[in-house]
């Protein structure tokens, strides 16, 4: 895929994406830069790099990788970015993307930076921990313009290392992070200082605190950098610890109420946000496996579940259509559209309902019509709804809103299971109108997350099962 790939700074992520690369014959070439010349050293002997070199001389390779801490990735940047080769691309492996991309976006050829994020690591530093297979099945966030050519040659790479490539706003992506990452790692730290005796842990520690000695024991230089860089988002995280502490400890000095909240915490995993209605949209174009992904969503989590393209179609081909004969009920774990009280599936998954109801679907009126259907049906329930305009038009301040998508190589496969007549060229054909209408073209809201469905349903499930925990905090199996 590379001639040469070149990785600056060989502890963990470094030394483990290097193993990934020869292991899966990415490069033909690994050089590779550290300050620390134990960690260049270490990574040679151990085979991780074929040899050593300047960042002037590593800038010409076509993938550089910058596995640095946080604090260290513009300067970085900035001394290589005058010697970038012509098809040079420049990825890092930090865990804060806003500080990040600023920085650099004011450096010499900002445009060849592809800001990447693995979820992936251990406690333990330097190249000796360096682990083959570190990235498979782990989730990688890239906050780029996933059209960028180049962003697709790195969703290419990190897939070739086993991992499952997410696309995200990069404020998103800090804010979500300082919770789920950055605030455990805080907690930990802090923790174990407040039981040191004399700078040393006591002799006696039971499984609990030794989980979180674990975790402090990661690298200080990473983590006071991530702990910095994303501060505004770690100390609202922080902030609304201190309150639920503080609340304990007046519980405990009271003498009542502990139960009440141990037993809350412990049932908010099941529990989260029960009460509150949460809409989850869920765009993209033919054949990328919404209704699948959609349906498992609404099922998983026992929401309500709504096609906007179904409710088009059947607009089109109902004659005296009477909107309140219209509703999605589940059977056997599938959703279909009746109509006074009868399945219409196979009348409205026809071509001909299909070219009707994209026609009906370019006047402001139909789409008003159908929007306001959504809404109705929806009421003050949670919802998942799927289409082309979900996240951008019908629910423009939905919690969660997912955009899928896969190249039309598939797609088309896809889509000719269902339809032997559908081809390839019917379905770019279809993306172009889509994208092109005047009124709620196809795009990807600024703040979905974008998730390639190429891989196997299952993987693609577990990523957004993924999403959902993390963003809503919602448990999902």
């Amino acid at each position: 895929m590379f001639s040469k790939i070149f990785i600056v700074g060989l502890g963990l992520i470094g030394g483990s994406l290097a193993a990934d690369i020869r292991s899966h014959g990415i490069a033909r070439q690994i050089i590779g830069y550290d300050n620390n010349k134990d960690n260049l050293e270490t990574a040679e002997k151990l085979g991780l790099i074929d040899k050593p070199s300047t960042l002037k001389e590593g800038a010409c390779c076509e993938l550089i990788i910058l596995s640095v801490p946080v604090s260290q990735i513009p300067p970085v940047y900035e001394k290589i970015s005058p010697y970038l080769g012509r098809k040079s691309i420049v990825i890092d492996t930090g865990s804060v993307k806003g500080y990040v991309i600023k920085q650099i976006t004011n450096i010499k050829n900002s445009e060849r930076f592809v800001p990447c994020h693995p979820i992936a690591g251990t406690e333990n530093n330097g190249p000796a921990a360096a682990k083959r297979g570190l990235f498979k099945g782990k989730n990688v966030i890239i906050t780029s313009d996933r059209g960028n050519e180049s962003v697709q040659k790195i969703a290419k790479f990190w897939r070739l290392v086993g991992a499952n490539v997410v696309f995200m706003n990069a404020n998103k992506h800090d804010e979500i992070f300082a919770t789920v990452s950055h605030l455990p790692h805080f907690v930990a730290y802090s923790l174990v200082d407040s039981v040191l005796v004399d700078g040393n842990l006591p002799e006696y520690i039971g499984g609990g605190l030794a989980d979180y000695t674990r975790i402090a024991a990661s690298s200080p230089a990473m983590w006071s950098d991530i702990f910095i860089y994303n501060k505004q988002n770690l100390l609202k995280a922080v902030g609304k610890y201190e309150s639920s502490l503080k609340r304990l400890k007046n519980c405990i000095i009271a003498g009542n109420g502990v139960t009440r909240f141990l037993s809350a915490v412990q049932k908010a995993k099941l529990a989260s946000k029960k009460n509150a209605q949460i809409i989850i949209a869920v765009d993209g174009p033919s054949g990328v496996g919404k209704s699948s992904i959609a349906q498992h969503i609404a099922n998983e989590l026992n929401f309500f579940y709504i096609d906007s393209g179904a409710l088009y179609r059947a607009l089109a081909v109902i004659d005296r259509f009477d909107e309140s004969k219209l509703e999605f009920i589940r059977q056997d774990g599938k959703w279909l559209l009746c109509y006074n009280g009868s399945n219409i599936e196979k009348k409205i998954r026809t071509e001909k309902a299909a070219a009707a109801a994209s026609k009906i679907a370019r006047e402001i009126k139909t789409r008003e019509k159908v929007n306001n259907i959504i809404y109705s049906m929806v009421g003050e329930n949670s919802a998942v709804v799927e289409g082309r305009d979900a996240g951008t038009a019908i629910f423009p301040n939905a919690d969660l809103k997912l955009f899928l998508d896969a190249p039309l190589v598939l797609r088309a496969e896809r889509r000719m299971k269902d339809d032997k007549a559908a081809t390839a060229q019917q379905i770019n054909a279809r993306d172009r109108q889509d994208k092109s209408r005047a009124i709620s073209p196809l795009r990807a809201a600024s703040d979905a997350i974008y998730l390639d469905t190429s891989a196997s349903y299952d993987t693609v499930v577990r990523m957004v099962d993924s999403v959902i925990r993390n963003v809503l905090k919602i448990s999902i199996s």
